[in-house]
């Protein structure tokens, strides 16, 4: 059975983790819409201190690695959910074709 809350856990998940860095990004000028969406302020970014923006977006533990790893990570929840709903048939029934297969071959012995 397939439920797309996976799916919307793991983007939680990832837009939880976003909410976290708010002041770290606000820092450089990076702040975060309603919609989730990140806008720039392209002053304040060019004005953040060289060090802040390797913190956030430099080396394995850097918001941007973590952000690459969620995203990823919510990526392939999809595309495992997409491979389970290819399962069920127009009729919106199970549709497994190795018991179907198993079933056809018990039947011809």
């Amino acid at each position: 059975d397939s439920d797309n809350g996976k799916v919307i856990k793991a983007f939680d998940d990832m837009t939880d983790m976003v909410a976290g860095y708010k002041n770290k990004l606000s820092e450089v000028g990076i702040s975060i819409a309603k919609d989730n969406k990140l806008t720039v302020s392209e002053k304040d970014f060019k004005a953040a201190e060289v060090t802040d923006m390797k913190l956030l977006f430099n080396g394995k533990t850097s918001f941007a690695a973590v952000l690459s790893t969620k995203a990823d990570y919510v990526g392939a929840v999809a595309d495992s959910e997409a491979n389970v709903m290819k399962n069920y048939n127009s009729a919106g029934n199970y549709d497994n074709m190795a018991s179907s297969m198993g079933n056809l071959l018990d039947s011809l012995i």
